[in-house]
């Protein structure tokens, strides 16, 4: 395995500090007030959810915001202790939030305090995973503080490691987003594009041709994002069917309680636009609750191609050539041109020789 040094030296130099700038664009002020104030319920999981990754994604897309944006903020920046006191179990979201905010130009020391409470009750070590234990270091390390220890941070880094590295994993399951989100914290770490081994790359390229297939749009966009930290060429069937999906999203009225919309797709969505030179957070939005909703027919190929291939009369097989031929006429249309444009991308063979379980086990 190669050296770890570099996530000791090099682990903050991902953390850009946005300039502000005079005054914020209406779109992106109506943005904020949405997700803010009308969306969910104030601190549930999707309230924290869209709040991050809407902050997060303007400074990885390097939009810079005034005053007048970072105030709409500012009350939510202020509680954050009084949140964290009463509401521990999500002091991840939290400290989240008070480090972008103060990265974007808020003014204040509220990352500094929470720190220091996450801390007084060693939260980070009592994670029961190492997903969320890597989540909570990654904000302490942000911060040059490590919550494990020296020891602790390198074992759980080469745990990590070795779990992106099993390429299987990603071609059978939907696990693309947990991957995406691993992949991020260890590139804005510093050093994972020396370690990006061939294995950490083909559970990227399984997980993405994945998500393709379960036409799953805002898996595929964070996971391209993920590709171009890397420098990894991104699949142009795969950007051409996010650019396409997204370009069809419309305006709703209110979010309705219980309801679900396309707002995180296409927060997601704004790193493939920025990657092709697109503007991005550029549309048009009104003031006042609104929703996001793509339009047009959702195929579901993932579904189906599994389907058949456990009805199939003949042994499955992992070469797709082979597989190919015996799946032509089994197939609707729109599942086997999905399935066809895949075939085209490099890796494929590799994914679907382990995606078609061609091996008794059992």
């Amino acid at each position: 395995m190669p050296s770890l040094e570099k996530f000791t030296d090099d682990r903050f130099e991902n953390v850009v500090m946005l300039r502000p700038r005079a005054e914020t664009p209406a779109n992106l002020l109506n943005f904020a007030d949405n997700i803010l104030r009308y969306r969910h319920p104030i601190e549930s999981k999707a309230w924290y959810e869209e709040i991050i990754y809407f902050i997060m994604l303007l400074r990885r897309c390097d939009v810079s915001v005034g005053q007048d944006f970072l105030g709409r903020f500012r009350p939510l920046y202020d509680r954050l202790p009084e949140m964290l006191q009463f509401d521990p179990q999500s002091y991840v979201v939290l400290l989240h939030i008070g480090g972008e905010l103060e990265r974007m130009g808020i003014k204040g020391q509220v990352s500094s305090r929470l720190i220091r409470w996450i801390l007084s009750r060693d939260l980070v070590v009592a994670e029961h995973s190492d997903t969320d234990r890597l989540y909570g270091s990654w904000l302490m390390w942000q911060a040059n503080v490590s919550a494990l220890g020296e020891a602790g941070d390198q074992a759980l880094i080469r745990r990590t490691i070795a779990r992106i590295s099993r390429p299987d994993f990603y071609a059978e399951m939907p696990m693309g987003i947990n991957l995406a989100r691993t992949v991020t914290i260890l590139t804005a770490m510093g050093g994972l594009q020396s370690m990006a081994t061939p294995a950490v790359k083909s559970s990227l390229r399984n997980a993405l041709f994945y998500a393709f297939l379960a036409d799953d749009v805002e898996t595929a966009s964070r996971l391209i994002s993920v590709y171009r930290l890397l420098n990894i060429p991104v699949p142009q069937p795969v950007e051409n069917f996010v650019l396409r999906r997204t370009s069809k999203m419309r305006i709703g009225g209110v979010l309705e309680p219980g309801q679900t919309d396309a707002m995180k797709l296409y927060i997601a969505s704004q790193c493939v636009a920025c990657g092709v030179g697109q503007p991005v957070f550029a549309d048009p939005l009104p003031a006042g609750p609104f929703s996001l909703h793509v339009q047009g027919y959702k195929v579901s190929p993932m579904r189906e191609l599994q389907s058949v291939l456990r009805r199939m009369n003949i042994p499955r097989s992992g070469n797709w050539p082979t597989m190919k031929k015996e799946l032509e006429g089994l197939l609707s249309f729109p599942t086997h041109n999905r399935l066809e444009a895949a075939a085209t991308c490099d890796g494929f063979d590799a994914f679907f020789e382990i995606f078609s379980r061609p091996y008794d086990v059992m």
